[in-house]
């Protein structure tokens, strides 16, 4: 493989919408990742996806086609090719976090997965492959936010979202295109036998969300009074972005958030959306996030 045709230095491959969606329309998706119920990926071209995963692994499969990334050659938003499971995937690169030193963080631009992977299976990309867009898609479950909206959603209601879509045929009614952040608000769609069922009114009518066109500021305004916690942006539910989740920098899944809470502080994992209020509270009346 000629020199010419890698890529050592940071390039973008940015977050993509296809100009075959448009607004009002269904399409049928495959979900790939699922942060909560207002940021989870989506892939509208999954056949196309599938022919170019084969080509990938053909490819790099090839010992002279890949060229192992140097340790200190690494760098935050390198474009790179990773191996995992035998399948390679095109990846950025993230802040260093791990303790093992023998392992790095890369985001998954086409499954928008961040994974872990040995650093000796970090690969050099070739320059045609940056030109594909990415397939993962941002998506947002449109005018909904949790049943108590001065909260984020929880681990209890992102089970029950997986649950209502787990082995079903999916389809996606957009409804608002952000054309600026590269996100569709959509309705996803259960199509089973001869059912056909929106997972919004589901989840409404479970109690776990509420319909909300507009999200007003108030709805925010009530946690500001129940924890240590302050919230610095509007709509607590949208947050964190895609942006800081792609890029690492706050934890990349409400487990890993989970995990990290007890220790860390929450306006230090998350210093764009919360900062602390010094109040004096009963620890027994707290109730929410602190």
């Amino acid at each position: 493989m000629a020199e010419e045709n890698i890529l050592v230095e940071p390039v973008k491959c940015e977050p993509y919408l296809p100009e075959s969606v448009v607004k009002g329309q269904y399409y049928e998706v495959k979900i790939e990742n699922v942060y909560d119920i207002s940021k989870f990926w989506i892939v509208v071209k999954f056949q196309e996806l599938i022919i170019f995963m084969k080509y990938l692994k053909e490819f790099y499969s090839i010992i002279t086609n890949r060229k192992v990334i140097p340790r200190n050659e690494f760098k935050t938003g390198l474009l790179c090719i990773v191996n995992r499971n035998n399948m390679y995937y095109r990846s950025i690169m993230l802040p260093v976090l791990l303790p093992d030193e023998n392992r790095i963080r890369v985001f998954n631009i086409d499954f928008g997965l961040i994974i872990n992977v040995c650093i000796d299976e970090v690969f050099c990309i070739v320059k045609k492959h940056c030109s594909v867009p990415r397939f993962a898609i941002r998506a947002s479950l449109a005018n909904i936010s949790p049943a108590d909206p001065s909260r984020t959603w929880s681990l209890s209601d992102l089970r029950s979202f997986y649950e209502l879509m787990e082995g079903k045929r999916l389809l996606a009614k957009v409804h608002e295109i952000d054309t600026k952040r590269n996100i569709l608000f959509v309705d996803i769609h259960v199509v089973y036998a001869d059912i056909f069922e929106s997972i919004s009114t589901i989840l409404i009518q479970l109690g776990i969300a509420i319909y909300n066109q507009n999200y007003p500021a108030s709805y925010t305004n009530e946690a500001e009074n129940k924890t240590k916690y302050k919230s610095k942006v509007k709509y607590l539910h949208l947050f964190p972005s895609f942006e800081a989740l792609e890029s690492g920098r706050v934890p990349c899944s409400l487990w890993e958030y989970n995990l990290l809470k007890n220790s860390v502080p929450l306006d230090l994992l998350y210093k764009d959306y919360y900062q602390y209020q010094d109040v004096n509270l009963d620890i027994n009346i707290v109730n929410g996030i602190n």
